[in-house]
């Protein structure tokens, strides 16, 4: 009945409406749902802790959300909604909120992934606000690791490194296992890049994970599900698995290969020798100087629907790219670029990400094949990724597709900023 009066009370009312008297908001979600889940990091509003909530709403009400976000294009940082079903489940994270402004973060939840990835940061929460020590260190080290591993273009949730989620159960893994965490925090931070510089070693990180746990994700979710995925993608040569309650859910770092693996322990390395200096440590990483050719992966349309729909999906799969090119041959060096790069110019939306490419090691009559075997496989990625766009029903048809959404990859000398 609660459950009712709230959809109906808030069924033709703004966010920032409903969210006015923002501890009864929270007061009447629990009640509903009795499933708040804390993130790691918790934001407190006039004395309020401002949780990540799951709400179940009815259909006309998920698109109310979405309309809502939609307008306030300032504010909200990413969203989408589930079609085709008669419920919808939404992330809402409150980040700032007071009777003038709302921010909100709307997150797509297609299914009980989402609850996995709650019950995680749950479990971590409950560790770090039962130990008062830990948490002051966690937070202290986790804003210098975050910032360090932004300048030095190793953090993504999509093209090979660790997203920010990753990182973080990194980090709390590294200090639930180290001997004394009292050491000071410049030692710590040493010892976290000393532990990272050797992470090439493939050695899986467990956090929090019981015997019924571990059964699951031995029988389960790694073994049946996710041993290989659709493309032939072999998760099996994933290093650096970091095993959560609920893996290997929510957890990009099983996204990590090789050569990505090898250039945050490089990097680590020299962040072992220089974490005493700020400057040197968050000193950007330039990305273009360090390869002497490139593979660029371009994207544009005419349609901002089209283009924004479909773009993160592309970058996606730029991990798949890379692990068939690695298949070729093994002297093949290929390391991409987190950073994409937008460009927004007389309603022409294009987008670009890169990959570092080395083959000095390779002969003449091998670099012939390989530029062979480059070219189908590259061909045959943009075929994969029309054929997926030409099923969405969303889009218009085959037809529209070449008109409004392309994908073209290309050998290149430069980066073009």
């Amino acid at each position: 009945m609660l459950h009712q009066q709230f959809i109906n009370q808030n069924e033709n009312s703004t966010l920032i409406e409903a969210a006015k008297n923002l501890t009864d908001v929270i007061a009447r979600v629990r009640l509903v749902l009795d499933a708040i889940h804390p993130l790691l990091e918790v934001v407190t509003h006039n004395g309020t802790h401002l949780d990540l909530c799951l709400v179940h709403i009815r259909p006309t009400i998920a698109k109310n959300f979405a309309q809502i976000a939609s307008q306030m294009k300032q504010h909200a940082l990413f969203g989408s909604t589930c079609e085709g079903q008669n419920t919808f489940w939404y992330d809402f994270l409150v980040e700032k909120l007071n009777a003038s402004n709302g921010y909100v973060i709307i997150n797509q939840a297609t299914s009980l992934q989402t609850l996995n990835g709650c019950r995680d940061t749950e479990y971590i929460h409950n560790l770090l606000v039962k130990n008062e020590k830990l948490n002051k260190t966690f937070q202290h080290l986790n804003n210098i690791v975050n910032k360090w591993a932004q300048s030095k273009c190793l953090k993504s949730n999509s093209v090979g490194y660790l997203g920010s989620y990753s990182w973080r159960l990194l980090l709390l893994s590294f200090l639930l296992n180290h001997q004394n965490i009292d050491n000071p925090l410049n030692e710590l931070l040493r010892d976290f890049f000393d532990f990272l510089s050797k992470c090439n070693s493939g050695k899986t990180q467990f956090l929090g994970l019981n015997q019924e746990s571990l059964a699951k994700y031995e029988k389960h979710h790694w073994q049946s599900n996710l041993r290989k995925s659709n493309s032939g993608f072999n998760l099996e040569e994933k290093k650096l698995l970091i095993v959560t309650p609920c893996a290997p859910y929510q957890n990009s770092a099983r996204n990590l290969y090789q050569s990505t693996l090898n250039v945050i322990s490089q990097q680590a390395q020299k962040a072992k020798e220089i974490c005493h200096d700020e400057t040197l440590l968050y000193e950007e990483f330039d990305f273009s100087s360090h390869f002497k050719s490139f593979i660029k992966i371009e994207i544009d349309s005419d349609d901002n629907q089209h283009f924004y729909k479909w773009r993160g999906y592309v970058i996606s799969r730029i991990i798949h790219l890379i692990s068939k090119i690695q298949q070729l041959s093994q002297e093949i060096i290929l390391v991409p670029d987190p950073k994409e790069r937008l460009n927004i110019q007389d309603n022409l939306y294009s987008s670009c990400s890169y990959i570092g490419l080395e083959t000095s090691q390779v002969n003449v009559a091998d670099k012939n094949a390989l530029s062979s075997g480059l070219n189908n496989i590259t061909n045959q990625f943009i075929q994969d990724i029309y054929a997926t766009i030409q099923q969405d029903k969303g889009l218009g048809g085959v037809r529209d597709i070449p008109k409004s959404f392309n994908v073209s990859i290309k050998a290149v000398k430069k980066i073009k900023n």
